[in-house]
């Protein structure tokens, strides 16, 4: 992908069976088709674009994170793209454990501070067009308008 000319790409995984226990069975895991992850997540770029990156105060293990990572990217990369069906990474089983109430206040604060990045790049005329603006922008942007209803609950 970076022979390709990306310089910014973010993988997504699929999720596969928690049958799964030893290292041995890799190979299977790798060969089960799995499911789609409907969010975002293997992010790869340059280690030097970075310190354009804008976090705010950001923090990682709430939702919408992997939103957040993507938008930094899009934002400093000429060439940008998600990989949606490559089943080059995959998690095993389906936790949920970013779905839990006691999270709610955490991922109010992330929405916040991620709207804060949105509009920093909207100020620079940096924002584009992308999948992950529209998509961001459809669900969760400005999303305490509507309490923050069918988002976080």
């Amino acid at each position: 992908m970076i022979n390709q000319g990306y310089d910014a790409f973010i993988i997504n995984r699929r999720t596969i069976s928690n049958k799964y226990k030893i290292i041995e069975e890799l190979p299977l895991m790798y060969s089960e088709l799995g499911n789609k992850h409907p969010g975002l997540d293997c992010f790869i770029f340059p280690r030097n674009s970075y310190q354009n990156y804008q976090f705010n105060q950001t923090f990682i293990g709430s939702i919408p994170i992997g939103y957040t990572i993507a938008i930094n990217m899009l934002c400093n990369a000429n060439n940008f793209n998600i990989f949606k069906n490559l089943h080059l990474t995959f998690h095993i089983g389906r936790d949920g454990f970013w779905k839990k109430d006691n999270l709610k206040d955490y991922e109010i604060f992330n929405i916040e501070e991620t709207d804060k990045i949105i509009d920093y790049y909207l100020s620079k005329n940096n924002l584009g067009e992308s999948e992950v603006i529209t998509k961001y922008l459809a669900t969760i942007y400005r999303a305490k308008t509507n309490n923050y209803v069918g988002i976080i609950d």
